[in-house]
């Protein structure tokens, strides 16, 4: 792949204006942000992809705990991909396809080259794949994708901050680095509205001067972009205002799950755990037709409601307690695995369900706990 030629004037004269709107007009709106940090770990793993579109989910945890030093697990990075829509491997990689291609004809068009950039439109509005028709992380892939693959762009040290653009302003601050290309080499936008009327043109000439014709164009032109300037600002506020309302249920949802989370952790006794193994018990001696100390009804009264709680709220069990089954290695990286390592990717465990695990609806809130059953021990 041809990188960005930086001893050409034209391309000099586009990472200038590409710095100008990234410090004048974007990076202030961003930092006026309080969720960027929520983007940057998004983003980040959009980046990690771009390096093996074939990632399994565990393979981008490690890769984004050793770059970034998160502390991410498999489950984490399916949420997170669920969560942007890109769950699917088969349309994740069909997403990272198309970006890759339509980066490569931009770096093409950055360089002066009309065809890469006329073939660069074409791809970025017709149809992502036969499976994906758009996909609303596609800016920020795209934007992440453009630094990923020529990192010589950055001559200003500044690619850490896109990093902190969501979904409108990944969309904002590519458009402008597509309008900067094609005002710089004069390069025609599929979309471009007809500035001048030739017919009218003529009409004026025949009845007035040059300069005056100049002037209405000129008019013409300035007025054309204000109208643009003004549709593109009330789009983008619009598409704020919808990604924030996106934002604050995604940020309910995360307080709803971590409740659950801590209510089962370690520190607090593994409640779901322990609802779970008493109602199991007082099931049982029930059965057997054992007779319980009245003292302990309000107890029991206790733990079926909030049994019920727990249900209501769709919050449920992964897998059976005590239950013995065989863990796959992949499978292993959804749990809390306590045993000897797996050999390699098709060896196979015995291991005995020490937690169960719990899930709101989707989303994994904490992983099953599972322990190696040696053969002694069966």
């Amino acid at each position: 792949m041809n990188k960005i030629n930086l001893e050409k004037k034209e391309v000099k004269t586009i990472l200038e204006k590409i710095h100008f709107v990234m410090a004048k007009k974007h990076v202030p709106r961003v930092n006026r942000q309080r969720n960027f940090e929520n983007y940057i770990e998004e983003n980040r793993l959009l980046r990690i992809i771009c390096e093996d579109y074939s990632y399994e989910p565990y393979q981008i945890a490690l890769s984004m705990n050793n770059k970034f030093g998160y502390d991410l697990n498999g489950s984490d990075v399916i949420s997170s991909l669920k969560k942007r829509k890109l769950g699917h491997p088969a349309r994740r990689s069909e997403l990272f396809t198309w970006a890759n291609k339509a980066i490569q004809y931009l770096g093409q068009a950055i360089n002066g080259d009309k065809q890469s950039f006329e073939k660069f439109q074409d791809l970025r509005q017709n149809p992502i794949g036969p499976n994906l028709n758009r996909h609303e992380e596609e800016f920020k892939l795209l934007t992440i994708m453009l630094y990923y693959q020529y990192p010589e762009m950055d001559i200003y040290k500044e690619a850490k901050e896109i990093y902190k653009f969501g979904v409108v302003y990944a969309k904002y601050f590519f458009y402008d680095v597509i309008d900067i290309v094609a005002e710089t080499y004069h390069f025609p936008r599929t979309n471009q509205s007809k500035k001048y009327n030739s017919t009218v043109t003529n009409e004026i000439i025949s009845l007035t001067k040059q300069d005056l014709i100049n002037k209405l164009a000129k008019l013409e032109n300035d007025t054309l972009k204000l109208e643009k300037d003004n549709n593109m600002l009330n789009n983008m506020l619009t598409e704020l205002q919808d990604d924030f309302e996106r934002q604050l249920e995604e940020s309910k949802l995360k307080e709803f799950t971590h409740f659950f989370s801590q209510l089962n952790s370690e520190k607090y006794g593994c409640v779901l755990d322990e609802l779970l193994v008493i109602r199991r018990q007082v099931k049982l001696l029930r059965k057997n037709k054992f007779d319980l100390p009245i003292e302990l009804n309000g107890l029991l009264i206790l733990i079926e409601k909030l049994t019920k709680f727990v249900q209501d709220n769709h919050i449920n069990p992964l897998k059976r307690s005590n239950d013995i089954i065989n863990l796959t290695f992949e499978e292993a990286q959804f749990c809390i695995y306590d045993g000897s390592p797996y050999k390699n990717k098709s060896d196979m465990k015995t291991v005995k369900i020490i937690s169960p695990g719990w899930v709101y609806n989707d989303i994994q809130i904490s992983r099953p706990k599972v322990m190696e059953v040696t053969n002694n021990a069966q």
